[in-house]
């Protein structure tokens, strides 16, 4: 599966974007422990320079942790934990501010993917491209409702349908992408799309 300033964006995949933050901003140690799992979508996590990321596995299925070179690429995964176990952890220490790709190379687990994105306000969203058949689950929290609506265009804003559920400021929307095509979101909450709270979803 797919799956951080850190960025875990997907399922079994891990985009790490490390920022150059303020060396004394750290974060708790459970929010640098990461849970590798099938089937699980991991939101952004952002790190500080020199923060250290433990990933951990023990659900009987075997894994490991491999660098990946882009956001969805499940091809030239290279191995940094050793060999595939049923029960492991790896830990990496980030000492230079950048984006870094992880995934899991056994079998299929990378390319099963559940696309992961973060809604929020103040984030440009690049275009996702996706294979037929994934999946993109939409999560938000921090206090401001959201929701995920269909819309008729890139850039548009009117004629919005709301998919998800009922208006929340805590919440998780998924879609099954099955066929081809151009698919645009965003959220229907007040001015939200026109500040900018859209996504294009590019599935092949």
């Amino acid at each position: 599966m797919k799956s951080t300033s850190c960025l875990l964006i997907i399922s079994l995949v891990g985009l790490v974007l490390v920022q150059g933050l303020p060396s004394n901003r750290k974060l708790l140690a459970e929010e640098l422990s990461i849970t590798w799992m099938e089937g699980t979508p991991y939101a952004p996590l952002e790190i500080a320079v020199g923060d250290t990321v433990t990933w951990t596995w023990s659900m009987g299925s075997p894994h490991d942790v491999s660098t990946a070179t882009a956001a969805d690429s499940c091809t030239d995964l290279t191995p940094i934990s050793g060999d595939p176990v049923e029960e492991g952890t790896y830990s990496q220490t980030f000492d230079t501010a950048g984006t870094y790709f992880f995934a899991c190379s056994v079998g299929d687990h990378c390319d099963e993917a559940d696309h992961a994105v973060s809604w929020k306000l103040g984030v440009t969203y690049p275009t996702l491209n996706i294979p037929s058949g994934d999946s993109v689950t939409w999560s938000w929290d921090g206090g401001v409702p959201h929701n995920v609506a269909s819309a008729p265009g890139a850039g548009r804003c009117d004629d919005l349908q709301v998919l998800s559920d009922a208006l929340s400021t805590e919440g998780n929307f998924s879609k099954t992408f099955d066929s081809a095509g151009t698919y645009y979101f965003a959220c229907e909450v007040d001015v939200h799309c026109q500040d900018g709270m859209q996504i294009t979803i590019q599935v092949s």
